[in-house]
C-alpha cells in the first residue's frame, strides 16, 4: 500500500513525496498532518480576527474603551486566547497520536507524536502573529477573513 502511495502522482501533488522507509505512522502523519496544519492555521486567523477586530467593526470598540480599557488590552486578550487554543490543539493532537501508538501500531513513536503536536502549536502561533501584523496594517478585519 505504501509503495503505491509513494509512486502516485496525485498524492505527491497534494501531500509532497512520502520518503522511504514508508510505514503506517509516517503515512498517518503525512496525510493528516497537511490538513490539520492548514485547518489549524485558518482557525487561528479567524479566531484572532474575530476577537481582535470584530468589536471595532461592530461599533462596540468605543464601548470597550469607555469602560477604561485600552485598545492594546483587546489585542493582548485575543493573542492570549489564541495562544491557549493553539496549545490545547497541539496537546490534544499529540495525545491522540500517543494513544493511537498504544492501541494500534507501535510505529507511531511518542517523540514523534510530541514533536507533531509542537509543530501544530508553533504553526498556529506563527500564523496568528502574522495575522496580527496583517490586521494592524490592513485596516479592515473582514477583508483579512476573506483571505484566511
Amino acid at each position: 500500500m505504501i509503495a503505491e502511495v509513494q509512486h502516485n502522482l496525485g498524492t505527491q501533488a497534494m501531500y509532497v513525496v512520502l520518503h522511504s522507509p514508508g510505514n503506517i505512522g509516517q503515512l498517518t502523519n503525512w496525510k493528516t498532518g497537511a490538513w490539520l496544519t492548514i485547518l489549524s492555521a485558518i482557525m487561528s486567523v479567524l479566531l484572532l480576527s474575530s476577537l481582535h477586530r470584530a468589536a471595532e467593526f461592530k461599533g462596540t470598540g468605543e464601548l470597550i474603551q469607555s469602560t477604561g480599557h485600552r485598545r492594546s488590552k483587546v489585542l493582548k486578550a485575543a493573542l492570549l486566547s489564541g495562544g491557549v487554543v493553539a496549545l490545547i490543539n497541539g496537546m490534544v493532537s499529540a495525545l491522540i497520536l500517543i494513544v493511537l501508538s498504544f492501541l494500534l501500531t507501535p510505529e507511531l513513536t511518542i517523540a514523534g507524536s510530541i514533536s507533531y503536536g509542537m509543530s501544530i502549536t508553533l504553526t498556529m502561533l506563527g500564523v496568528m502573529a502574522l495575522a496580527s501584523i496583517a490586521q494592524s496594517l490592513w485596516g479592515n478585519s473582514h477583508n483579512l477573513n476573506r483571505l484566511g
